[in-house]
């Protein structure tokens, strides 16, 4: 099979991550109609993940189709399990307000119910005048919204990818809202499985254990999810009650709640998601 350009580029770069910033590479992510549909799904599949620059779809694109195509690229991404970051024009009241507009508040809450992972606020924290209250508003704005979209986890998603790690995703998501669970904890080689949960808008933050610092900062930005460094992920029975001890510190869950936990069957080894456990907090681990 003949490789695209797409691909031949990741071969190049490996793992880390790239951008297409030309504007005939803007163009085709964004048109709509012949080749731009397949260039899409060439430049999502093979990259880490997809940052949309408002400022950039702004120069190429006319404004009546501004709002649509971002949707499109959002929902793709949730779709192909790939992160999402929109940055700038969230909050441009705010450089020189206290206070959001109403508009900034409903574009802020549909990003998040599409499927964004991340929001980047860009001249409100150069230029603006209230850098802390417009990160804080923010905050607060997206809190308030996934705390309440989270009862259709699984709709617009096709679910075409079969495998072992996503099928026990979707099974810890059931058993989270099945038992009102106060956190889900999910150990990752890799990061992969945060990013499904977090794809998947479980009804509970998720507690994500990785290996590494530099892992630990790609999975914190994911939706609903809160990265911690425990060094090697090996021994996980007795490292598991050392992550719940540090959520109760944490206030991120309380005697007496559930917590849904997803495991690798091979320890150290990406990719090998296959059990969940269900605890009962201060109940004895087996």
């Amino acid at each position: 099979k003949q490789k695209t350009a797409y691909e031949m580029l990741r071969s190049l770069v490996g793992s880390e991550i790239f951008f297409f910033q030309a504007e005939d590479g803007i163009r085709d992510f964004c048109l709509s109609r012949g080749l731009g549909d397949v260039y899409k799904r060439q430049i999502i599949n093979a990259a880490d993940g997809i940052m949309i620059s408002r400022n950039y779809l702004g120069m190429y694109l006319p404004v009546e189709k501004l709002y649509i195509k971002e949707k499109e690229i959002v929902e793709k991404c949730r779709e192909a399990f790939k992160p999402v970051v929109v940055v700038g024009q969230i909050l441009d009241n705010m450089v020189n307000s206290c206070l959001p507009k109403f508009n900034e508040m409903h574009d802020i809450a549909n990003l998040i119910h599409s499927g964004a992972d991340c929001l980047t606020l860009v001249t409100e924290c150069t230029i603006g005048h209230f850098i802390q209250e417009s990160i804080e508003t923010l905050a607060r704005i997206c809190m308030e919204v996934e705390s309440k979209i989270k009862n259709d986890s699984m709709k617009g998603m096709s679910m075409s990818k079969k495998s072992i790690p996503l099928t026990v995703s979707k099974c810890c998501i059931d058993a989270a809202k099945s038992l009102n669970a106060a956190l889900i904890i999910c150990f990752t080689q890799s990061g992969t499985t945060a990013l499904q949960l977090s794809k998947l808008k479980p009804i509970c933050p998720i507690l994500a254990v990785v290996k590494n610092e530099n892992l630990a900062r790609r999975v914190n930005f994911l939706s609903s999810v809160i990265a911690i460094k425990f060094g090697a992920l090996f021994g996980t029975e007795g490292l598991l009650k050392r992550v719940i001890e540090f959520a109760k510190e944490k206030g991120l869950v309380r005697t007496g709640e559930f917590v849904v936990v997803t495991l690798g069957g091979i320890e150290g080894v990406s990719g090998q998601t296959n059990t969940i456990k269900i605890i009962q907090v201060d109940e004895h681990v087996d």
